[in-house]
């Protein structure tokens, strides 16, 4: 029987709160609880960018209007997440859903990795596959600066995962727009990166095993 079932942007905000401390010890345990908080802006703009994505390569059509920036006008789609509208520049999207075109979307994958503590089964949904590689889009509304995702779980996971499952892809690349410029991080898969993975998820699991207390979401336990 396994005993704990974890997803990693989890770990990636466990790792947030540890390390950085760009969040509070309340706010993991809320995470992990799942107890809902409201969405920051420049959270529901990445969620818009990828419904844009989403919908384009899916074949639909979408509105576009023409968003004033910088003293210039920029065409823009029309595009929305949790009811609050975005303008987001066609130019950029349209490169991404070109390089993104003939994808997979939504992929989900779970598998079990063996670590010190113990069976853990990690999941997610990768947000594209294509051929060899699987993308995560992200949005950003701060400076871009390399490598910003380097010692993220997210990539680690998806690559174990889809590869447990007969996915045969051996690089993650996170596509990243601050909505005027891309940028591309990529990682591939090896020996050092499942052990790193082995790692990541060994601490949370010490983590979650120290405030079991407070934790309700006993789901990631495997209750």
């Amino acid at each position: 029987m396994k005993k704990y079932k974890i997803y990693p942007s989890l770990v990636d905000s466990f790792k947030l709160f540890t390390k950085f401390d760009f969040i509070s010890f309340e706010e993991i345990i809320d995470r992990i609880n799942r107890v809902p908080r409201p969405t920051p802006e420049p959270a529901l703009k990445g969620i818009a960018l990828e419904n844009c994505v989403n919908d384009l390569l899916s074949g639909k059509k979408i509105e576009t209007d023409f968003l004033k920036k910088s003293g210039s006008i920029i065409k823009s789609y029309v595009t929305q997440a949790e009811n609050k509208k975005f303008l987001v520049p066609v130019e950029t999207i349209d490169f991404i859903v070109e390089r993104l075109w003939g994808a997979e979307m939504q992929v989900f994958a779970k598998a079990d990795l063996k670590t010190p503590v113990g069976l853990v089964e990690i999941y997610g949904y990768s947000d594209y596959v294509l051929r060899d590689t699987v993308t995560d889009l992200k949005g950003i509304s701060s400076q871009y600066s390399w490598p910003k995702y380097l010692n993220n779980c997210q990539h680690k996971t998806y690559l174990y995962c889809l590869n447990e499952n007969g996915i045969k892809v051996n690089r993650a690349e996170y596509l990243i727009t601050d909505f005027t410029n891309i940028y591309v991080e990529d990682y591939y898969w090896s020996l050092k990166m499942k052990t790193e993975l082995i790692g990541d998820i060994a601490q949370f699991v010490a983590f979650l095993e120290t405030h079991r207390d407070k934790i309700t979401n006993k789901k990631i336990f495997g209750e």
